[in-house]
């Protein structure tokens, strides 16, 4: 085997143990379709690991294609994209994320409206305060 052949079996190996750390034996074996002898022997370095199952193995750690290293450390796992904090992702949490932009977008003006509209009533108490003092005041004398 050549220099880079070695080098590249070597970080084949490496990167088969992220996965089996990350995943565990029994998901690695289910998904790169393999039984777990065959897992054993490309982890001892006794049999090569193919370059596709290699090519495999890394989009499993996250190195998606096309992507130019900007979702690195994400991966898919069962039908959900699963960031590199561990939180999980179904095709549905990700089409209602707008949803929630624009709705977070809308409270966030009300918040701004109903501040100023507090600022301007407080600002206003003290004017309205004096004249219900000078009304509760010739209420007493009245009486």
């Amino acid at each position: 085997m050549s220099v880079c052949g070695h080098r590249q079996q070597t970080q084949a190996r490496d990167d088969l143990q992220s996965l089996l750390e990350l995943y565990g034996r029994a998901s690695v074996e289910t998904m790169l379709d393999v039984h777990r002898t065959t897992v054993d022997r490309w982890a001892a370095g006794k049999v090569k690991i193919p370059g596709k199952v290699h090519q495999a193995i890394r989009h499993l750690l996250g190195h998606l294609p096309g992507t130019a290293g900007k979702w690195r450390g994400w991966s898919f796992h069962e039908g959900k994209l699963v960031a590199p904090n561990g939180f999980s992702y179904s095709p549905h949490d990700v089409t209602i994320l707008q949803i929630h932009r624009d709705l977070i977008a809308a409270q966030e003006t009300r918040i701004k409206e109903l501040s100023a509209l507090v600022e301007k009533l407080t600002r206003d108490l003290p004017a309205h305060d004096a004249a219900a003092n000078d009304a509760t005041d010739a209420l007493s004398r009245r009486a």
